[in-house]
């Protein structure tokens, strides 16, 4: 778990740098917005982490609905966020919120990699096997 924990850790910050010096490029001023997605992105990956962690303490035949349900409830409070709270009315809003679903996406399916390689290590997966030559 920790070492989900410091790779969400450094793939927010990751985030926050590269998103703010892509827009101090372009020259965009919605740095305080970026801030505060990034913040709340690595914010959510790691409380839905620690929450497995918890679950996966107490009852683990329930993680998967746990997990479904943390990424279901973290994406609806981004989207809230991203379009109501976020000046909708602004101009570089439309930039921000593009930029932040695409970002958002990409980070969501590296982080749901590093969990399910966390809840299901290889030593306890196991691959079917299939004899390829039965004849029928």
């Amino acid at each position: 778990m920790t070492r989900v924990l410091i790779k969400e850790l450094i793939l927010g910050v990751i985030i926050l740098i590269v998103g703010l010096v892509t827009f101090a490029h372009f020259e965009l001023s919605i740095f305080k917005k970026w801030i505060i997605f990034s913040v709340l992105t690595t914010g959510f990956m790691m409380l839905s982490t620690l929450l497995l962690n918890l679950v996966k303490m107490i009852k683990p035949e329930m993680i998967g609905i746990v997990f479904i349900i943390a990424i279901l409830l973290f994406q609806l409070i981004l989207v809230i966020i991203l379009f109501v709270f976020l000046e909708p009315e602004n101009v570089n809003h439309r930039i921000t919120a593009k930029s932040a679903t695409v970002v958002y996406l990409i980070s969501l399916g590296v982080d749901i990699y590093w969990k399910i390689r966390w809840i299901f290590p290889e030593k306890k997966r196991k691959r079917l096997k299939v004899n390829r030559h039965d004849d029928f």
